[in-house]
């Protein structure tokens, strides 16, 4: 018997609809181990990666070792190219990075932190420099600061990734202020509006020629790249980022509607015509059974019923 031939975009498109190892075996009917081997080569050439988030999520509620997978941006550049016949260099909109990351920390205790920078404003003294690529600054009176204030960018593709990694350089640099320069600080909290920068996408590219656009969740402007989208919140990006599998679920049960609403159509009316025939059958049988009765009931009614006498010398 023949062997089934898989191609790898089938897999990259199960594998974009997060199902694991199994689950696609099952739904392509071949055996893992053949699943297993395509999923190698495919991490080889760069087109797809574990998904460790989403593989210990799946673990914690099936408590099997589960691996869930999901594409790169060249994973998706791939199925982009095969499902829309692309051209090369087309690109999908992607995550930039996060940026106006801030994080501020109320000084318990006073550190020897060097500012090259000053501002006092109604007694008010905001001091400044950089640490590296990331800014920062000490808040409060000039003898008595209250808070230091750290602001930062990073370059990320993942958002729950640079959600993590923005936090994990916000600890470290408690840490530094703390073992370094003698401050004794609060837990970081996040402050601002971080920008979750998103580019290539179409539709905001062409807003950004004719207006830029801001509103409470985020905005539409043309840094760094024309067509930039901010969001200001991670969950925002996850969502722009789940709409295109989103929409084509609604559009696969709007089009399985009309069969769905045929079969309601057609047990409604099969059971209403079996409770029909149910009443029809119980008035006759009705009828047969008690005929005299039936006469005195239509009697009482004020109907007249011809007896079997009543005709008679008429036939």
């Amino acid at each position: 018997m023949p062997r089934k031939r898989i191609s790898d975009i089938e897999i990259l498109k199960l594998i974009d609809k997060k199902l694991s190892i199994s689950e696609m075996a099952f739904k392509l009917g071949v055996g893992k181990a053949a699943i297993s081997k395509r999923i190698k080569k495919l991490q080889e050439r760069g087109l797809i990666e574990l998904d460790i988030e989403e593989s210990s999520y799946r673990r914690s509620l099936t408590l099997s070792d589960v691996k869930i997978f999901r594409l790169t941006e060249k994973g998706k550049m791939e199925v982009y190219k095969t499902i829309t016949g692309g051209e090369a260099g087309v690109q999908l909109p992607r995550l930039r990075g996060v940026h106006n990351v801030q994080f501020k920390f109320k000084i318990k205790k006073r550190g020897d932190l060097w500012f090259d920078h000053s501002v006092v404003l109604k007694n008010w003294v905001k001091k400044y420099t950089w640490f590296g690529d990331i800014y920062v600054e000490q808040n409060g009176k000039e003898d008595n600061p209250s808070s230091l204030i750290i602001k930062f960018g990073l370059e990320e593709s993942d958002p729950w990734k640079a959600a993590y990694k923005a936090l994990e350089t916000a600890l470290k640099m408690k840490r530094i202020f703390e073992d370094m320069v003698g401050f004794e600080l609060s837990d970081p909290v996040m402050i601002g509006k971080p920008k979750w920068e998103i580019v290539g996408d179409p539709v905001a590219k062409e807003v950004s020629k004719r207006q830029v656009v801001v509103t409470d969740i985020g905005a539409i402007d043309n840094t760094p790249e024309p067509g930039t989208l901010h969001f200001y919140d991670v969950n925002d990006v996850i969502t722009y980022f789940q709409m295109p599998r989103k929409i084509n679920e609604i559009e696969q049960k709007v089009n399985h509607f009309p069969d769905v609403a045929v079969k309601i159509a057609e047990d409604v009316a099969e059971k209403v015509a079996e409770k029909v025939a149910v009443e029809v059958a119980k008035s006759v049988m009705k009828a047969i059974l008690n005929p005299i009765k039936s006469s005195e009931e239509l009697k009482d009614q004020g109907e007249e019923i011809l007896t079997g006498e009543e005709v008679h010398g008429y036939a």
